[in-house]
């Protein structure tokens, strides 16, 4: 996945072929011969998140898992300059968007429990939307927080 200007890039993978559940990551910066790693790490998400997004200033949102059972984490930003990695649970993603479990699941299109539609960025490459539940979660990768958008 690489960032819409370009400038950075995060690699899934594992070193077993998948057999380990879970997988590593990669966060470079630069292109070709230039790129150079900046974060590197184990990820929180069984088998790797269904969604990744790359920011344009190199934050990372990883989005619930791909297995079809109900996400530990179901959103995690990784926040390279920091050396972070923050996640969300499934409980936070209702408490956020303000509905049911089932409201949640029954609008759920990619898996089984939450997500409506595919995640995009906004126009300034730094918000993450989500559609699910009938309402647009929005991930602020900067600020380590979760709202809905207005």
């Amino acid at each position: 996945m690489e960032s819409k200007n370009g400038a950075f890039r995060f690699r899934v993978y594992t070193t077993d072929n998948w057999r380990t559940p879970f997988p590593r990551g990669t966060l470079s910066v630069g292109s070709g011969s230039g790129q150079r790693v900046v974060w590197q790490g184990k990820l929180p998400h069984q088998y790797g998140p269904r969604f990744t997004l790359v920011t344009i200033t190199g934050d990372v949102i990883l989005l619930d898992g791909r297995l079809n059972i109900k996400p530990t984490h179901a959103v995690s930003i990784l926040n390279a300059s920091k050396g972070s990695l923050v996640s969300f649970s499934y409980e936070d993603v209702l408490r956020s968007l303000k509905v049911s479990p089932a409201g949640l699941a029954e609008k759920a299109r990619f898996g089984s429990w939450w997500i409506s539609n595919k995640p995009s960025l906004d126009g300034s490459g730094n918000l993450a939307l989500i559609p699910a539940g009938g309402k647009t979660l929005v991930v602020d990768a900067r600020q380590a927080k979760l709202y809905v958008k207005p």
